[in-house]
């Protein structure tokens, strides 16, 4: 599946990535949330027994057998206010360990003496605690413990739970929409540069892509994709232009040494008269070699990798010697060429490549 995602298109890997980490920030934000609401529960259910507890505290007094008692008022005792309208829980102990009161809504369940804040009771109704030490009129010290049931605050957690986890897929299923919209109409530029490119071939590298805004990354990519075309088209015209300079010096030796073998034919003569024919070939020939070696000369130079290897060349010399290349089209066409100068000029020249 991650081969698959890695293989879409960028605005889908982009969405994928945006989506997977906004998902994990909400679960992040929506885990810190709860963990806030149910301290917050707790705290106010503390709160309320810290009340509850000194409401009890100023109700206990010892009945003359000795027994703990809540102090009633218009017929109905407080504690059954406590224990029963509210659903508090209520143990009274002796500071050693004896049991002086107990709620009948325990069923004999013990609250135990131990001062936990939250408690499981054996019939599996989970509680929150408090206890405190209580100094009786009598002058004797009890230890009142009192709990509440923390199923409504329970209740109250799963409510925002289940909120949360029907809103969070709501809200990334929407970003994940939005953040598609948002990542094709972002990436479109990059799609007309693609399609533009396209059409660009080696007849058209005069053309250019569109660049609408130069200065944000997709422009300086469309800048530095037109500045390739540019050198491209730039190779490309030095090759036709190479090209057409190599045709036309072959053309000279080539057309030389078909000039004298159709000389020779047409005339005819004895073996001295062939051997002179074909030394003029030959000749031709040499200098047919010494100009493909000067292109391939060229070719290098033009890619950087030539080497010079500069002397002290006759200049009147050098130009007579490239004249003579051109004596059998000068004659062809009645021409001649005349080469006149300083034979003493001399300059400091690579001869090969000068020629």
């Amino acid at each position: 599946m991650s081969g698959g995602l890695l293989g879409g298109s960028l605005r889908t890997r982009l969405t994928v990535f945006y989506a997977a980490l906004l998902t994990a920030a909400l679960l992040m934000y929506a885990v810190s949330v709860s963990a806030f609401f149910l301290h917050n529960l707790r705290e106010q259910l503390d709160s309320s027994l810290d009340r509850d507890v000194e409401t009890v505290e100023g109700d206990l007094f010892f009945n003359s057998n000795g027994h703990v008692e809540l102090t009633s008022h218009e017929g109905e005792a407080e504690g059954d206010d406590v224990d029963r309208g509210s659903g508090y829980l209520l143990e009274v102990w002796t500071q050693e360990g004896s049991l002086l009161y107990r709620s009948e809504q325990l069923m004999g369940q013990a609250l135990g003496s131990i001062p936990t804040r939250s408690l499981l009771l054996p019939s599996g109704l989970k509680v929150r605690t408090m206890s405190r030490i209580h100094h009786m009129p009598d002058g004797k010290y009890v230890v009142v413990r009192l709990a509440v049931s923390e199923e409504p605050l329970w209740g109250q957690f799963w409510e925002m739970v289940a909120l949360l986890g029907i809103g969070l897929p709501i809200v990334v299923v929407l970003v994940v929409i939005s953040g598609y919209a948002v990542a094709a109409r972002a990436l479109k530029p990059v799609d007309d540069m693609a399609k533009r490119a396209a059409e660009i071939t080696a007849d058209h590298l005069n053309e250019r892509l569109v660049v609408v805004n130069p200065n944000d990354e997709l422009g300086q990519l469309g800048t530095a994709f037109n500045a390739t075309l540019a050198r491209l088209e730039n190779s490309f015209e030095h090759l036709r232009r190479f090209t057409s300079d190599a045709s036309h010096e072959l053309r000279t030796p080539l057309t030389a040494i078909r000039s004298v073998g159709e000389v020779a034919l047409q005339k005819g003569g004895d073996s001295a008269y062939y051997r002179d024919i074909i030394g003029s070939m030959l000749e031709e020939t040499n200098r047919l070699t010494q100009l493909v070696d000067s292109l391939l000369t060229i070719s290098r130079a033009d890619a950087g990798r030539i080497h010079l290897r500069p002397s002290t060349v006759n200049l009147l010399d050098l130009a007579q010697e490239s004249a003579g290349l051109l004596e059998i089209l000068a004659e062809e066409k009645g021409q001649t060429v005349d080469v006149q100068g300083d034979p003493s000029l001399a300059i400091f020249v690579d001869r090969l490549i000068l020629r």
